[in-house]
């Protein structure tokens, strides 16, 4: 039986301690993750590319915010009720807890970019992990009684930015709003996994002088590659 223990969803300000990363380790990740195959081998291509000045962004690009305190990682749906998780930092894949877990209907060999971060609250820390890119969307069928030996998806590294945010919005922003049984449900502030805004360029700087709060300082902004979704743009701000 995999690993799925939820480590929990509120972090103690006197609680635990350490680097972000180290938190994130802990609330987050279970065992190694074993289970390779193409759609997991592609994150070890992810490679964001750092210093583009805001100023030579098209105004009609795709951008959103950067917390200044997280974890980048990439969510994989494996079947089964079960997420992977790859950190960047440690490059290594692990099994992911309840705590960010993707929903039970997000078809298995789906790759989705996010950042984990945490929301200060007046007594502890929420965890957020902010999905803001998609790499592959599963094909497999949902249900499956047992893990597949091998994943169907839609690899969708190449397709333009519109397309793939849009491929978020419309196919797993949705799953966000149901519960386990696929039944939607009225209130989503207590989930850890959002679908992150993304927008054009001028929209996204009122998140970095702070006209749009999101429970988190934000460090810089992130356009979403035209080239390749697994090479983000962290810009010179």
């Amino acid at each position: 039986m995999l690993p799925t223990h939820a480590a929990g969803v509120e972090l103690g300000n006197n609680g635990l301690e350490g680097t972000i990363l180290n938190r994130f380790m802990a609330v987050a990740t279970c065992s190694p993750c074993v289970q390779l195959g193409d759609h997991i081998g592609m994150c070890m291509d992810f490679s964001p590319v750092w210093g583009t000045p805001v100023s030579e962004v098209a105004p009609n690009s795709l951008v959103t915010w950067v917390p200044k305190n997280r974890v980048a990682i990439i969510l994989i749906a494996l079947g089964n009720n079960c997420t992977a998780v790859w950190v960047a930092e440690t490059g290594k894949f692990y099994y992911a807890t309840d705590t960010i877990s993707l929903p039970p209907a997000v078809p298995a060999g789906t790759v989705l970019l996010a950042n984990y971060t945490e929301d200060g609250k007046e007594t502890y820390r929420q965890p957020r992990v902010l999905v803001y890119d998609v790499a592959a969307w599963g094909a497999a069928s949902v249900g499956d009684d047992s893990l597949p030996d091998s994943y169907s998806y839609d690899n969708m590294r190449s397709v333009s930015p519109e397309d793939r945010y849009r491929k978020l919005r419309e196919d797993f922003d949705p799953l966000l709003k149901c519960d386990k049984f696929n039944v939607p449900v009225q209130s989503q502030s207590n989930n850890t996994i959002v679908l992150q805004w993304v927008g054009f360029k001028q929209g996204a700087q009122h998140f970095l002088d702070g006209r749009v709060v999101v429970g988190h300082d934000v460090e810089t902004l992130l356009k979403l590659s035209e080239v390749d979704a697994l090479m983000p743009e962290l810009l010179d701000c």
